[in-house]
């Protein structure tokens, strides 16, 4: 199934045209490949990113992997935690694209779209980005340009720092 994002006005944002940033993530308790269930509140974590992700979507979306990879292996856990869902049933399917994009974090199942339903949003293929207390920091439309992968892993640094800098200042 080939997936346009031309008839979806401004993904990135709720249909009424307000934006995400600043609202909590919905929590959740989805199982992932190998049957061991998560919660988004039972992850300790500076930063999250949620990748919703559909197996029959369009290229560049399933490209981005590589970046999802880049940040898996560039940062610790606790720093930047990353966590693919994809909205699918199909465990021996995820596991194939896992194994194939050499994908070692997490990839939970959520063939309902529970997550997209529940948050309002208008595609199942969506990097979402959450601070510590689950807010959400940022959207995007996964793809696969570089050059917007480095701009990412970019943004990814300065969020930590500002976490940081923040986090020592109330130290004092």
């Amino acid at each position: 199934m080939q997936y346009s994002l031309g008839n979806k006005a401004k993904p990135t944002e709720k249909y009424d045209g307000s934006s995400y940033i600043g609202d909590t993530f919905v929590d959740f308790s989805l199982d992932d490949v190998n049957g061991k269930i998560w919660q988004l509140d039972g992850i300790h974590s500076s930063i999250k990113v949620i990748v919703l992700f559909r197996l029959d979507s369009c290229p560049p979306c399933l490209h981005e992997y590589i970046l999802w990879n880049k940040i898996y292996k560039t940062f610790k856990p606790n720093e930047v935690f990353i966590l693919g869902i994809a909205n699918s049933s199909d465990i021996s399917g995820v596991h194939s694209f896992m194994i194939e994009r050499d994908i070692h974090f997490p990839i939970l199942l959520d063939p309902r779209d529970f997550i997209k339903q529940t948050m309002g949003l208008k595609l199942s293929i969506l990097r979402i980005t959450l601070n510590d207390e689950n807010k959400i920091i940022d959207v995007s439309v996964p793809n696969s340009q570089y050059k917007m992968h480095e701009n990412y892993l970019k943004n990814i640094a300065i969020w930590l720092n500002q976490k940081n800098i923040l986090g020592e200042k109330s130290r004092r």
